[in-house]
């Protein structure tokens, strides 16, 4: 989501005692890319509050210094201070910082877009979410094989490896959103 289109920080503290009394459902606006393919600017999301099984794919919204952001689970540890969580946006290279459980404010259950909903609470959506934490795992060890490959071999000038790699991967995903459409 975009620093342009968050809520100030009073209006973000509001937001989230509301929230935290209510433990309703409620609707936020998707306002960046990081979630594309699945997720685009302008979708609202559903969002579950209360919530206690969490699991590796599942879309999430959580607050870190009065921003709010709405990305895939890739990682879960429980550890003595409580649950903590490793997050990425499907459209980015890199991890979020891990982030604690009290952070968290709750699960995207549905997407409204284009006057539909899209329920992603279902075996459909979870087996995707899982599909594309396993690609995203599977894409960095490859490409930080492949980048020390390409180091060994032809030092830190851009070789065909590395673009061959890289548009593979673009075909994979975009068969599968065509797949899932």
């Amino acid at each position: 989501m975009d620093n342009q289109n968050q809520p100030s920080s009073k209006i973000l503290k509001a937001m989230l005692e509301v929230w935290d009394e209510t433990q309703q459902q409620n609707q936020f606006p998707i306002s960046g890319e990081s979630m594309r393919p699945w997720f685009r600017p302008g979708d609202q999301a559903l969002i579950q509050h209360g919530i206690t099984d969490l699991r590796r794919g599942e879309v999430v919204v959580f607050h870190r210094q009065n921003h709010l952001t709405i990305h895939r689970i890739i990682y879960i540890t429980h550890q003595a201070g409580g649950t903590v969580l490793v997050t990425k946006g499907d459209n980015l290279t890199y991890f979020d910082a891990p982030i604690q459980s009290d952070q968290l404010l709750g699960r995207v259950i549905a997407i409204q877009r284009d006057g539909r909903e899209i329920n992603i609470d279902t075996v459909k959506w979870r087996l995707v979410g899982r599909v594309t934490v396993v690609l995203t795992l599977g894409w960095r060890k490859i490409y930080g094989f492949s980048q020390a490959m390409k180091v060994r071999l032809f030092g830190v000038k851009p070789n065909r490896v590395t673009g061959f790699l890289r548009e593979t991967a673009f075909k994979i995903f975009t068969r599968i959103r065509q797949l899932m459409q």
